[in-house]
């Protein structure tokens, strides 16, 4: 049996499967203890996940509920400013 996922289910996974991944390196960050440089790249890839199809869908509707509010002000500020670091599909 082979899984063909379409292009908002495959988003969708991607974000999840680094969803606690980036929460934790938000934290690192905002504690000092991820440098400035390296958190950009993170934020980009947050930036760029979720302003794909799918992954907007699953912040709004179930990632912001699952952080904290740090974390979601953070994200929310940088979707606000309509930045796109690269395309996924």
């Amino acid at each position: 049996m082979r899984w063909v996922l379409s292009a908002k289910s495959l988003v969708q996974s991607l974000w999840w499967s680094h969803y606690s991944t980036r929460r934790v390196l938000y934290d690192l960050h905002a504690d000092g203890m991820l440098p400035e440089n390296q958190w950009t790249m993170f934020r980009k890839d947050i930036i760029t996940m979720l302003t794909e199809p799918g992954g907007n869908d699953f912040w709004e509707r179930v990632g912001q509920k699952g952080v904290h509010e740090d974390f979601r002000v953070a994200v929310n500020e940088a979707l606000a400013n309509d930045e796109v670091a690269y395309e996924m599909v």
